[in-house]
């Protein structure tokens, strides 16, 4: 077969893929940062598939060189089921000579040190501007536009993984987990390095994990590794101790640019194999009511729901059972928590129904006051050819 029919028969292949999968840029208007920035924010298959999914977000800074946005959205695809997908968010950070502004002002503090003033010239000092646009922009924008489960992940390379430690010990219930590849500890007097010895672990939310590496940094900036050794050091002593789960991975025959995919695999797959099942946000305080109204196969089919809340039977299959008010409508109105998880069986979970649109995943909704809710089960699982 010559070379130019595979790459049309893959490119037939590629092109339904990509056209399932988006990527979004979306333009924002910084009143933080008085400026116009750009995000790209990917959504995988699935979130086009069904209504009742709710996915967790990574953010990933540095952003603007596209390779790191694509890497982390690829990655995860092949980490994560359909049924655990993600969002993915690219910050960028803008580039203006004009303005003598790039990403190292969105990156690091008003600079006091001779010494970084002469290293970095005028590219500093917007760090809390930064943090604040991260925060009260892009975050609500994100949350507002798109249906996110409320855990998020920062993944930075360099010196944009130092805005996530620094992010860490400034604000620490910005992120729930934190990915630092290759971060700069150094930069002014050893400041990121300091505030890593000093930060009190114990405002951590329950669970949060921490991931730093490096790699062979020291070759070309020596000054980098005595502020690394002290961190890494002291990160070693507070694995798994209160609020955070730590992994420290060193490179050193990776060079800066280069370790990324490798570390970034890294701290995913140990992110994804430790806590990450244990991060379950807690319900909304206040309960809204709202009306359940299923399309069911049978006239004679009794149904229940079920749930992660006491409303929906905290998970017992037989214990929650929704009226008949039609042939094959079945109803119920209830006060719900957010985020409510459902489920409906005939009172068993080897009758466990399946749900149009539902991908045989825990169905999720946000309940808003007074709305109705409609689900349409296609069978059952304890269905005998009925």
């Amino acid at each position: 077969m010559s070379k130019s029919i595979q790459c049309v028969l893959w490119l037939c292949f590629l092109i339904p893929s990509l056209q399932a999968q988006q990527v979004e840029h979306i333009t924002l208007q910084s009143q933080a940062l008085q400026q116009e920035r750009e995000i790209s924010i990917y959504t995988p298959l699935v979130y086009q598939e069904t209504p009742y999914l709710y996915f967790d977000v990574f953010y990933v800074f540095d952003a603007q060189n596209r390779e790191f946005f694509d890497y982390v959205h690829s990655l995860l695809s092949f980490y994560c089921p359909p049924r655990n997908p993600f969002i993915v968010v690219g910050i960028k950070s803008n580039q203006n000579q004009d303005l003598e502004y790039a990403r190292n002002n969105d990156l690091l503090p008003v600079l006091t040190t001779q010494r970084a003033k002469d290293y970095y010239g005028p590219y500093a000092g917007n760090i809390e501007n930064f943090r604040a646009y991260v925060r009260d922009e892009v975050m609500p924008y994100v949350e507002t536009h798109y249906r996110t489960y409320p855990r998020r992940t920062a993944i930075g390379h360099s010196l944009s993984a130092s805005f996530v430690l620094y992010s860490l010990t400034q604000d620490p219930g910005l992120f729930n987990n934190y990915l630092a590849v290759s971060p700069n500890l150094a930069y002014e007097d050893d400041l990121m390095a300091k505030a890593m010895l000093n930060f009190d672990y114990s405002l951590l939310q329950p669970n949060t994990f921490l991931y730093v590496s490096s790699a062979d940094e020291e070759n070309y900036w020596p000054h980098w590794l005595g502020a690394r050794k002290k961190v890494h050091a002291f990160l070693q002593k507070k694995k798994n101790v209160g609020n955070v789960t730590v992994l420290v991975n060193e490179y050193p025959d990776k060079d800066h640019r280069e370790v990324f995919p490798t570390s970034l695999g890294a701290g995913i797959e140990a992110l994804l194999g430790s806590v990450y099942d244990s991060q379950k946000p807690p319900l909304s305080a206040q309960a809204h009511s709202v009306t359940i109204r299923v399309q069911v196969p049978n006239p004679s089919d009794e149904l229940y729901i079920v749930g992660n809340q006491p409303a929906l039977g905290d998970w017992d299959p037989g214990r929650v059972k929704m009226e008949k008010t039609g042939p094959r409508e079945r109803s119920i109105t209830l006060p719900l928590q957010s985020l409510a998880e459902l489920k409906f069986t005939r009172g068993s979970w080897q009758s466990e129904a399946s749900v149009k649109d539902g991908l045989g995943a825990n169905l999720m909704i946000a309940p808003e006051a007074g709305k109705t809710y409609t689900f349409e089960v296609l069978g059952y699982g304890d269905d005998q050819g009925e």
